[in-house]
């Protein structure tokens, strides 16, 4: 894969805007070709896309507004795949052939947040965005036989709506770390895609006893998702 961004940046004492355009491209093997579905145009990712970048420091070193558009393709790896679902190699060689090892294009994402901190132990930040996905690997459950579903990915378009909250605390004995994510996918077109659990994070915890003995809790949670959106063989949507 290639990205290059040529961009010009002005800066002040407080504030700073960067503009400029990405150049996206991954090569792939000349005998690759895309499938697309019956009645559909094949997927075709373009070479250009927005970058751009504001901050302004409302309260110096406490507390720092940000905004940023960007774009840009990414080639789904097989490692890709593992580090999100170590299960993946399970699933057989041949699923990740068919279609999953293909381009995804982000057309943008556009995101608005702030950052900061409260005295010298707690930092924070909190942003959310929209973005514009195509091509995107996305879990999903897939009628394979009469009363009989399985796990699958499926490379789907959809719009993404987010925020995130993160937050850590650090003294000499405890480190605590707070993330909580909010992810609501709009797809552009029926799919066997699950979507994206709504709410999902993680707390972490850490004592130690004079930076000798250190013990710790975490936790990770996320809420259900809902499948399918296509009508299979008859069957309702659910």
């Amino acid at each position: 894969s290639m990205n290059f961004t040529p961009s010009y940046t002005f800066k002040t004492d407080r504030f700073e805007v960067t503009g400029g355009a990405t150049l996206s491209k991954v090569i792939q093997s000349a005998d690759y070709e895309r499938v697309a579905p019956e009645g559909k145009e094949a997927f075709k990712p373009r070479l250009f896309y927005p970058y751009a970048h504001l901050s302004l420091e409302m309260i110096e070193d406490a507390l720092v507004l940000f905004a940023d558009i960007r774009g840009g393709q990414r080639f789904n790896s097989y490692s890709s795949y593992l580090n999100a679902d170590h299960w993946f190699d399970n699933y057989g060689s041949g699923m990740f052939l068919d279609g999953l090892a293909d381009v995804t294009m982000t057309s943008y994402d556009a995101s608005l947040g702030f950052s900061g901190r409260i005295g010298h132990r707690l930092q924070f930040k909190l942003d959310g965005g929209y973005a514009k996905l195509k091509n995107a690997p996305m879990e999903g459950v897939q009628l394979v036989s009469e009363g009989k579903f399985m796990h699958c990915y499926e490379m789907t378009d959809y719009n993404l709506a987010y925020a995130d909250i993160n937050a850590a605390w650090g003294s000499e004995r405890f480190d605590l770390k707070l993330d909580a994510n909010l992810r609501k996918a709009f797809f552009n077109e029926y799919s066997n895609a699950a979507g994206l659990p709504l709410v999902s994070g993680s707390f972490d915890m850490k004592y130690n006893w004079n930076r000798r003995v250190f013990a710790g809790l975490s936790l990770d949670w996320a809420s259900g998702r809902t499948a399918t959106h296509r009508m299979l063989d008859g069957l309702p949507e659910g």
